[in-house]
């Protein structure tokens, strides 16, 4: 599966549990995903408290910081498992803000 598609399932699968709209974008320069909401529904440019609950939620993760997930590629299809579904109610103890390795890492590391 490339980025595209991942990106295409990730957006379908968290509106069809959900109910609302989420943004899922491929960097151009990069090859992160990056899952938030739509600037409509941002404050200040970021994700609202309750949208970050939501969406940490709907990925089966612990906490969303601000501006949202960034997903690797290495990750990628976890990702697209986790918007489906699969990870709902396992919490990965983790904060998810650029990648669960880097998030990992940053946590132990402070």
């Amino acid at each position: 599966m490339n980025d595209a598609e991942a990106v295409k399932i990730i957006r379908t699968e968290l509106r069809r549990r959900s109910g609302k709209a989420w943004s899922v974008t491929q960097s151009r320069r990069s090859s992160y995903i990056q899952v938030t909401s739509p600037p409509r529904r941002r404050v200040l440019k970021a994700l609202s408290e309750a949208d970050r609950v939501e969406l940490a939620s709907l990925l089966g993760l612990d906490r969303v910081a601000t501006f949202g997930v960034f997903i690797d590629h290495c990750e990628r299809a976890e990702y697209v498992e986790r918007a489906r579904g699969a990870y709902e109610g396992s919490k990965t103890g983790a904060s998810h803000s650029v990648s669960s390795t880097a998030a990992t890492s940053t946590s132990t590391s402070t």
